[in-house]
């Protein structure tokens, strides 16, 4: 579905346990799942600079997970939750999942942002 999720995960593959359950339950509330997505953990990967990534997954959205636009070469600087439109592809940045799952102004946050992205009303 051209859904790029970028994670920075210190210590995991892709994600922890925890983490990838807490997405789960994100992917699933925004009625997705994780086939519909490519998740890419900045942490692991070599080459973190937009328009590779772009090239290769194609997104239509981009998830930034405890990623900031700067980490991946963005030319532009949005605020958490801030939905950004850039070079046909929409952004949403956020904390780090697990900050997010222990915090319910996050929690709620991220919820308006994500029902914006994918049409959720």
């Amino acid at each position: 579905k051209h859904i790029t999720i970028l994670v920075n995960e210190s210590n995991a593959v892709f994600l922890t346990d925890t983490s990838l359950a807490f997405l789960t339950d994100i992917l699933n509330a925004c009625r997705l799942n994780m086939s519909d997505v490519a998740i890419i953990n900045i942490c692991q990967s070599v080459n973190n600079h937009y328009t590779v990534i772009n090239s290769t997954t194609r997104p239509q959205i981009m998830l930034l997970l405890g990623v900031s636009p700067q980490e991946i070469g963005l030319p532009l600087c949005f605020p958490h939750f801030q939905i950004q439109p850039f070079n046909n592809t929409t952004y949403v940045c956020a904390p780090h999942l697990s900050n997010i799952r222990d915090d319910q102004s996050l929690k709620a946050k991220l919820w308006t942002s994500l029902k914006s992205v994918f049409q959720l009303f």
